[in-house]
């Protein structure tokens, strides 16, 4: 006889199984979080790297043409006129932030924008001593070293205004047209008149109003104008105003004349070299543009072989 025992066996779930079961749910609802936002971010980055790419590619200059201003007696030339506009797809480019550097075999140089806008110093005057040299406050020459003024007599006793500007050879001498030896009452006139020294300008002063001082020291109670300005007051952009090498300046084709360019607005940018450094013929030169936000537009050129016209295309050869 067989006799059979049937044994009754019953699944038990722990607490401690079932805190692992939770454990590891939250485990992976936490990670699942944590890629998810990963991937957000990345993905934002993505389009903020791609966007940015696309703006530095797109966004820019295009040169149509650039024209030399020649000096036919030496053949040479100094004087440029860049025809730009926006490229295909750019946004406007601000030429407050937009830079140009031009170059040959033996020079270098790099420009800012000219503008009153723009202006470094635009300071008012307290007074300009006979003989004494007085510290400005602004540096003409953005080399960090202190500049000075003076009155002295010149020549024929005609009384000048004398800029020590560090860094030069000698003195920059602005007459005021009046006589220094006289006792009168001496008007003098002087706007814009140019600080130049060797085909450089480091300025512009402004001097109105009447000298009554015996010492010949100018005050600034005695004029209605006394200042000394980086740029012209008006925005002019002409080589004769234009500051060489260091700026560069531009005026409106088509467009408004604000320093944004914007798409369709054509703008001639205007750049000017000393005339002992001006281009020779036959002479191989490169233009950079480079705005803040953009890409950098490049062109290189010669000069023809023979300078005969006023007016040289320069580029497209």
């Amino acid at each position: 006889m067989r006799i059979y025992i049937r044994m009754k066996k019953k699944a038990v779930i722990g607490i401690g199984t079932l805190i692992i079961f939770i454990a590891m749910i939250l485990v992976a609802a936490v990670a699942a979080g944590v890629i998810i936002r990963t991937s957000g971010i990345l993905q934002e980055r993505a389009f903020a790297v791609g966007g940015e790419a696309r703006k530095r590619l797109v966004t820019g200059m295009e040169v149509l043409e650039v024209l030399g201003d020649a000096n036919t007696t030496s053949n040479t030339i100094a004087d440029f006129e860049i025809y730009v506009r926006t490229r295909a797809g750019s946004r406007p480019v601000q030429l407050k932030t937009t830079g140009i550097t031009f170059s040959t075999q033996n020079e270098a140089y790099a420009a800012e924008l000219q503008h009153s806008l723009t202006e470094e110093f635009n300071t008012n005057l307290t007074g300009i001593y006979n003989s004494t040299w007085t510290d400005l406050s602004v540096d003409l020459n953005e080399d960090y070293l202190t500049d000075r003024i003076r009155v002295v007599n010149g020549t024929g006793d005609y009384l000048l205004v004398q800029f020590n500007v560090s860094g030069i050879d000698g003195v920059v001498n602005v007459s005021t047209g009046v006589n220094g030896s006289s006792s009168d009452e001496r008007n003098i006139s002087l706007s814009e008149s140019k600080l130049l020294k060797d085909e450089q300008i480091y300025g512009f002063l402004d001097l109105v109003g009447n000298l009554t001082t015996s010492d010949n020291t100018i005050n600034a109670s005695a004029m209605t104008e006394f200042r000394l300005r980086q740029f012209p007051e008006v925005n002019v952009c002409d080589f004769d105003h234009l500051i060489p090498a260091r700026f560069y300046c531009f005026e409106s084709r088509l467009g408004d004349a604000d320093t944004v360019l914007e798409p369709g607005e054509l703008y001639v940018l205007k750049f000017k070299l000393i005339d002992s450094e001006a281009l020779e013929e036959e002479e191989k030169f490169q233009f950079n543009f480079m705005p803040k936000d953009g890409a950098v537009t490049f062109l290189e050129s010669t000069p023809p072989s023979v300078i005969q016209e006023k007016k040289v295309v320069l580029w497209p050869a």
